[in-house]
């Protein structure tokens, strides 16, 4: 009877893993089904995505207003560190974007090494902001400055709608052409499409805090909110990799050793993306220096997709090409912010501990100070 359940306890505990496991990849997963779906069965994608893509664009950004904290917003605006805010989005919109130019475009790598459509859906991805949820779920885990990391999941998101198209077409004019007609076709596109529904879910998102006693959202409905959020995503990956599949018939524009050169790259740009964050934070407090860290590092995927569909309008063969780099660092950067969390952590703890033994030794040596 022993042997009977430890066995049933050993099944208990690898599905509880494997469950685990899919809720940490489950973008992995989504992306290879979605993926495969697309290339046996491309042509309802494609009709798709003529109709609905404006409308999920629109319910994904609402959903990632109605999602941000509002209540960590608040208490991060009550804290004087106005140098580390502006060192945070400076790095994430501008920094970074910019050492990938320098790099890649003035050294002539996206024609000799990555190859053109590769080079342009890292650098659209590279000028994005951070993301809405992931990078605070990260912080609050490392026991980083949650307040910090939630304003900038909204700060960033609302710069990024008037930095990261410009700064992408600007970045990436010579390649694709864009005028400043298009620019500002653009703006006013991304006005509507993108600006108008992320501030109505942040009213909403406010109203609500307001009054509700627990000020905001009840987590059982955003729960329900972020599986919905998800389940958009996951339509909006289907239809693009559907347009993929059928410009891709009859033709060998992507094979094996390119996608592993692909995750190669993107897997490198990440890596040097989050040791620049975290030497860049180096002058700040340690539990803000993490929250930089996977901030700065993390960004945005729903926003990098609404804007590689509007900077390359005039190549919508090429989307689902140009989305993979964007799909991929996605990917990347989560796995990469879960396996450095418990270094974070306890790198984190460590120098608490350190800190309040200083503050002790001082007491003790002037005890007239207490």
């Amino acid at each position: 009877m022993d042997d009977v359940g430890e066995c049933d306890n050993g099944e208990a505990k690898k599905r509880r893993t494997f469950s685990s496991c899919l809720q940490r990849h489950w973008m992995l997963v989504a992306v290879l089904l979605t993926s495969v779906i697309a290339a046996l069965l491309p042509d309802p994608g494609v009709d798709a995505y003529s109709v609905l893509n404006v409308p999920i664009l629109a319910a994904l950004f609402f959903f990632q207003g109605l999602l941000l904290d509002i209540y960590m917003m608040r208490e991060s605006f009550k804290r004087k560190a106005l140098p580390s805010h502006i060192a945070l989005q400076a790095f994430s919109l501008l920094a970074t974007p910019l050492m990938y130019y320098i790099i890649v475009y003035r050294w002539h790598w996206e024609v000799s090494f990555l190859g053109k459509l590769i080079a342009d859906g890292a650098m659209v991805a590279l000028c994005m902001p951070t993301t809405t949820s992931t990078s605070l779920l990260f912080t609050q885990i490392a026991g980083g400055d949650a307040s910090f990391a939630a304003l900038h999941c909204c700060a960033g998101q609302l710069l990024g709608i008037l930095i990261a198209p410009f700064l992408a077409s600007a970045l990436l004019e010579s390649k694709n052409s864009v005028s400043p007609s298009d620019l500002l076709d653009h703006a006013k596109t991304l006005a509507l499409r993108v600006a108008l529904p992320l501030l109505c879910g942040i009213g909403t998102n406010m109203v609500v805090a307001k009054r509700c006693a627990g000020g905001g959202i009840p987590p059982r409905i955003r729960k329900i909110i972020s599986a919905v959020n998800i389940f958009f995503l996951i339509a909006l990956l289907w239809m693009i990799f559907c347009k993929a599949a059928s410009a891709a018939e009859g033709t060998s524009r992507l094979d094996a050793s390119t996608l592993l050169i692909l995750l190669a790259w993107i897997s490198c740009i990440h890596i040097i993306v989050a040791a620049t964050a975290w030497f860049a934070a180096s002058p700040f407090p340690p539990e803000r220096r993490v929250a930089f860290a996977i901030v700065g590092a993390q960004k945005t995927e729903a926003m990098a997709l609404a804007i590689l569909s509007l900077v390359f309008s005039k190549a919508q063969d090429d989307l689902g090409i140009l989305s993979l780099p964007i799909i991929a660092y996605h990917s990347i950067q989560m796995i990469a912010a879960a396996l450095a969390l418990p270094k974070l952590g306890s790198w984190l703890g460590r120098r608490t501990q350190m800190r309040d033994d200083d503050n002790t030794r001082r007491l003790l040596a002037h005890p007239n100070r207490c």
